[in-house]
Parts: C-alpha cells; sequence; structure tokens
C-alpha cells in the first residue's frame, strides 16, 4: 500500500486500475453539458454535470458525484461537496465556487477548493458554448467540515472545522474562516479585509 500524491491510498495494481478506468470514461475537456447557453453564467445544475480536474485525473460529474470500482483496489469517488455562484473574475456573469471531496477507499474524504469560470477566452464546454475554465485547486484537507461557502463581491468566503493538534481525524473542531480571490487567473488566499 502506498500513498498517491494527492494523499490517496492505493494499493498493488489499484492505481493502475483507476486511472485505466478514470482514461476511458472520462478524456473529455474541463466543462458541462447542458441544454443551456453560458451566456448569463454558471448555475448550480451545470455544476453538479461539469467535468472537473481532481489530482492528476478528470472526471465528469452526474448530479454532483462519480463512484468508479467497488474494492479497495479499484474504488475511486468524487462529489460535489458544495458550491457557490457569483461574479468571480469581474465580467458580470456567474462563476462557480467548488469544493469537491474524493476518496480512493478506505476513511479519508480529501477535500478541495476549485472555481469554475465563465469567460470568453476559456476552454469550451464540450458542446459548443465555450467560457468555460477551471482554476487551481487549494487543498483543504482530510474529513474536514463545510461550514459555509460564498462567492460574493469577487471573492470566495469558506468557514470550516479544521483539525487541531488533539483532534482525532474523523472529528474536526477548530473553526477557520478563509477569503480567496483570483489573481492571475489562479485562487489565491487573501486577507479578510481585502
Amino acid at each position: 500500500m502506498r500513498k498517491g500524491h494527492d494523499g490517496v491510498l492505493f494499493c498493488g495494481l489499484g492505481q493502475g486500475i483507476v486511472f485505466a478506468l478514470l482514461a476511458v470514461f472520462f478524456i473529455i475537456g474541463v466543462g458541462c453539458s447542458s441544454d443551456g447557453k453560458l451566456e448569463e453564467g454558471l448555475t448550480l445544475s451545470l455544476l453538479k454535470n461539469c467535468t472537473y480536474r481532481v489530482g492528476t485525473s478528470t472526471v465528469r460529474l452526474q448530479e454532483g458525484s462519480l463512484t468508479v470500482g467497488q474494492s479497495i483496489n479499484d474504488y475511486f469517488y468524487v462529489g460535489l461537496a458544495d458550491a457557490a455562484l457569483g461574479d468571480l473574475n469581474g465580467d458580470g456573469k456567474n462563476d462557480g465556487a467548488v469544493i469537491l471531496k474524493n476518496s480512493g477507499g478506505g476513511s479519508g474524504m480529501f477535500y478541495e477548493l476549485t472555481a469554475m469560470l465563465c469567460e470568453a477566452g476559456g476552454k469550451d464546454s464540450g458542446a459548443g458554448r465555450g467560457g468555460l475554465r477551471q482554476t487551481n485547486s487549494i487543498e483543504l484537507g482530510d474529513r474536514v467540515e463545510i461550514l459555509t461557502l460564498l462567492l460574493m463581491r469577487g471573492r470566495i468566503i469558506m468557514e470550516m472545522k479544521a483539525h487541531g493538534p488533539d483532534d482525532p481525524s474523523c472529528c474536526p473542531s477548530v473553526k477557520v474562516k478563509r477569503f480567496y480571490i483570483l489573481r492571475d487567473g489562479e485562487l489565491v488566499e487573501t486577507a479578510g479585509d481585502t
């Protein structure tokens, strides 16, 4: 058993099986599928059915989640833990702040924050409506508890419970509030008064 770069544990050939399955099913660009246009920006429904980069994998969620495999050797889960809409890049269209959770089996559930931007120069959605781009992802931790997620006035505001030095893995107890902005197309943490 070994730990992957993203903290997910893999057993023997399990990693190869997971990546092979993901490659077969999900070799598509970052985007969403919908009958609607992205003229006004993203919706929560679109975010539940987007394709996301998670670690080194690209996965397409269906109604907010994806599960591949059944045993510890080939299991991989990704889910939409929370999402918020608002204008992050200042173009007047809804963008999405997204918290994804993933597990490769076992008790760990790893959380990360990313954003989906609705912009003219973004990667095509795959359905000819274009203008959708995923930013970098920021790791939030294993088995954290998301309390609130807001996207307003060009910044993401997130409250969560993280692990204190004496907390067991199951039970984070330290309430933290974090702020993120878009700088040069990437999410970066910033002070709360910006």
